[in-house]
C-alpha cells in the first residue's frame, strides 16, 4: 500500500451521515462502515524490544483506517465511533485474522482486543481451528486493557482462560490507569503487564513515577508476571526502565510503527544505554 501521512480528524457526532463540508476529514459511522465493507484498513506493526538482549521480542499491531481520500486516520479518532455503533468487533475480528497470518510467518505478534469482544466465541474458535491447522500459539498473543476488562470481568477471565489454555500469552494493557488494576491481575491469567505510559512519559524527572514503576515491577516478579512499559521516548528513560528490571520497552525511541511487510523480518538495533 502506498505510504500516506496519518491523520487525526476531528470526531463528531457519530450519527451523523456525511462530514462537515469544511473539513473532510471529520469522522462519521458510515466512514466507518464504508472502511469495514470495503476492507479500507492499514495494519501497523511496532516492535517491543527485549531489554536484556535488546532483540525484538515481538509486535504489536496497530490498525488505521483508510478514508476515501487515502489519508490514514489514527485510531484514537475511529475506534470511538465503532464502538458506539457496534463496529468494533469487526474491526477485532479483522486484526485477529491479520494476526494469524502474520503469526503463520513465524513472526511473534499481539493484538489488542476491546472490550465488546471478550464475549466472542468466533475469536476462541478462530484461533483454536488455526493451532489445530499447525500455528505455533507462541506466536500469537493477546492484549487486553484494564478498562475494557472492567467492563466484564467474567467474560475476561473466561475468554483469558481459554486462550491460555490453546497456548497463546496474554498481556494487560494500560496496567495502573484503572480502580482494579490488582483485581485484574489476581483474576487473569495475565503473562505480562504494559504499565501505563502515565507512569513512563515523566520517568526521568518524577521520583513518584519511579518508585511506582518499581513497585510495579517488584510485583510482577513476585506473582511470576513480566513487565513492559510503553511510550519510552528517550534514552535516559529507557536506561532507566534498566535499572528498574523492567522485562520489555515500546515507543517511538525503540522503533516507529510501520505498516507491517510479512515477506520481511521486522528488526531493529538494540538501543544504546545512556552512560
Amino acid at each position: 500500500m502506498e505510504a500516506h501521512a496519518i491523520i487525526e480528524p476531528e470526531v463528531v457526532d457519530a450519527g451523523t451521515a456525511t462530514a462537515r463540508e469544511d473539513d473532510p476529514h471529520a469522522l462519521t459511522v458510515d466512514h466507518v462502515r464504508h472502511a469495514i465493507e470495503h476492507e479500507h484498513f492499514a495494519v501497523y506493526s511496532q516492535p517491543i524490544q527485549d531489554l536484556i538482549t535488546g532483540a525484538v521480542a515481538s509486535e504489536e499491531l496497530l490498525v488505521r483506517m483508510q478514508m476515501p481520500d487515502g489519508q490514514l486516520v489514527a485510531p484514537v479518532a475511529f475506534l470511538s465511533i465503532a464502538e458506539e455503533n457496534g463496529l468494533i468487533a469487526d474491526i477485532d475480528r479483522m486484526m485477529v485474522g491479520k494476526g494469524i497470518e502474520a503469526a503463520r510467518r513465524n513472526r511473534r505478534v499481539s493484538v489488542n482486543l476491546s472490550a465488546h469482544t471478550l464475549t466472542d466465541r468466533g475469536i476462541i474458535q478462530r484461533v483454536e481451528g488455526a493451532v489445530a491447522d499447525g500455528l505455533n500459539p507462541r506466536n500469537l498473543s493477546f492484549e487486553i486493557s484494564e478498562t475494557s476488562a472492567g467492563t466484564d470481568m467474567d467474560a475476561a477471565a473466561i475468554l483469558s482462560m481459554r486462550l491460555t489454555q490453546i497456548g497463546c500469552d496474554l498481556a494487560v494493557d494500560d496496567f495502573g490507569v484503572g480502580y482494579a488494576s490488582l483485581q485484574f491481575v489476581k483474576r487473569l491469567p495475565v503473562a505480562l503487564i504494559k504499565v501505563s505510559r502515565e507512569f513512563v512519559r515523566d520517568l526521568p524527572h518524577s521520583l513518584d513515577d519511579y518508585h511506582v514503576m518499581g513497585s510495579i515491577v517488584d510485583l510482577a516478579r513476585k506473582l511470576g508476571r513480566k513487565t513492559a512499559a510503553v511510550g519510552v521516548e528517550d534514552g535516559l528513560t529507557l536506561e532507566l526502565l534498566r535499572r528498574l528490571g523492567v522485562d520489555y520497552a515500546q515507543g517511538f525511541f525503540i522503533g516507529e510503527p510501520h505498516e507491517i511487510d510479512l515477506e520481511v523480518p521486522r528488526e531493529i538495533e538494540p538501543a544504546a544505554a545512556v552512560d
